[in-house]
């Protein structure tokens, strides 16, 4: 007994050499955090489109059309701001009847640790203060789509996360640029998921962009 376990932790950390590079012979499930790395995204001077969303993360009588929009490049590929731009549809109970432009600013501060998923320590830029919306895994990440998760609560230490899809608006009329992480989506995070895209994009089409955003300045 105590032979084979021996054999099968040797196992875990065999290597060789090919090309004169040390290769692992067992690739561990932890490997996957490798694969989020949000820079590239966070610090892209295009739009960014929220896709999907775990429907129990998603309040939608206060936003729709949701984009991110670049702003600054604080600290190079570590902390970047950017403005989520939205509208705020129409209640039935009042006497609105068109959809008010709303937009909050983010600073978005990328932490990496060995071993670890990537996170962004996410912050609200506020007129008088700013508050901190803690910090998000990253649980992949590439030049065309980003699936994070949100903060875990007590309730769902042990569930799968409630995650959100961000894709390159350029991306939006090639799915096939995204779909791994639709996938990602899917198979990695609560369900159902609002498909908020498709489903508001005929009121998004209909109301327009949401407006541009403002210059901000910040200090680290």
């Amino acid at each position: 007994m105590v032979v084979a376990l021996l054999l099968i932790l040797l196992a875990g950390v065999a290597v060789t050499k090919t090309n004169g590079k040390r290769v692992r012979e067992l690739l561990p499930h932890r490997d996957v955090r490798k694969f989020g790395e949000p820079s590239q995204l966070l610090g892209s001077s295009e739009d960014l489109v929220l896709l999907l969303v775990s429907e129990q993360s998603w309040i939608r009588s206060n936003w729709k059309c949701m984009k991110s929009k670049f702003v600054s490049t604080v600290s190079h590929n570590k902390t970047f701001v950017r403005q989520e731009v939205y509208w705020i549809p129409p209640v039935w109970f009042s006497n609105q009847t068109k959809p008010k432009a709303g937009k909050l600013t983010f600073l978005y501060d990328v932490l990496r640790q060995p071993g670890e998923y990537t996170k962004v320590n996410t912050t609200l830029l506020g007129t008088s203060a700013n508050y901190s919306f803690g910090e998000y895994p990253v649980l992949f990440a590439d030049n065309s789509c980003m699936v994070i998760q949100f903060p875990k609560t007590p309730s769902y230490i042990f569930k799968n996360p409630r995650c959100a899809l961000w894709v390159l608006n350029t991306t939006l009329c090639s799915p096939e640029m995204y779909r791994h992480c639709i996938f990602i989506m899917l198979s990695s995070c609560k369900t159902p998921l609002y498909n908020l895209y498709e489903y508001e994009r005929n009121d998004c089409d209909k109301w327009g962009d949401p407006p541009e955003p403002e210059s901000v300045t910040t200090t680290t």
